[in-house]
């Protein structure tokens, strides 16, 4: 994480790269272009799902079974990117 308008701000740099919203915002200040990669989108869903209070069971598959289990804890099957979710 940088500190904003610290040593690594990267202002010399045509291409910059840091983490988080505090070093987005310390390297984004005179970029032409600023684009997010999300890398972690299953990891970013469930933090995002938890920090909203709701109650995440991750399934490893996306098929029947999905649904399965998901039914055996009385919950529907949702998508990451909280869709109900098809399978097959």
């Amino acid at each position: 994480m940088t500190a904003a308008g610290g040593p690594y701000r990267q202002s010399a740099s045509t291409i910059r790269f840091d983490w988080g919203m505090p070093g987005a915002l310390a390297v984004v200040e005179g970029a032409a272009v600023a684009v997010v990669v999300d890398v972690l989108s299953f990891t970013t869903s469930v933090s995002v799902a938890i920090d909203s209070g709701v109650e995440v069971f991750p399934y490893r598959f996306r098929d029947a079974s999905a649904a399965a289990f998901a039914a055996t804890r009385g919950r529907c099957w949702r998508s990451a990117a909280g869709r109900p979710a098809r399978a097959g």
